[in-house]
């Protein structure tokens, strides 16, 4: 359960495999968890968890400041889990961490949590 003055943090990619484990700490060490979705994701993923759900774009921006707004913790696990190519993971995981980082110019800490990328 989150307590009122619990501390925030924001985590993109709180669906996949990394990102649920994430949340899952966080909620047990009773942080109130916001989870960043990109525009058509399914929220079926993580519903039934006491988190709050954004919409936003780590390819475009959007949504990103709002997503931040009032977080001290960023962890910023998006990416990918298959690609055509090694160079389709550094666009994704690389490209997507600029937009990120003004919006979470106001946290504490902003976490990137990345696997390999290939080549």
């Amino acid at each position: 359960m989150t307590r009122p003055n619990a501390r925030r943090a924001l985590v993109t990619g709180g669906h996949g495999f990394l990102g649920s484990h994430v949340v899952d700490l966080l909620l047990a060490r009773g942080y109130a968890v916001r989870c960043l979705l990109r525009p058509h994701r399914p929220e079926s993923l993580l519903r039934g968890l006491p988190v709050e759900l954004v919409r936003g774009d780590l390819a475009t921006g959007e949504g990103l400041e709002s997503a931040a707004d009032g977080q001290e913790f960023v962890f910023h696990v998006a990416g990918l889990i298959a690609a055509r190519s090694p160079a389709e993971f550094r666009a994704v995981t690389a490209s997507g961490t600029p937009p990120l980082a003004p919006a979470g110019s106001g946290c504490r800490r902003v976490r990137l949590l990345s696997g390999p990328a290939g080549g």
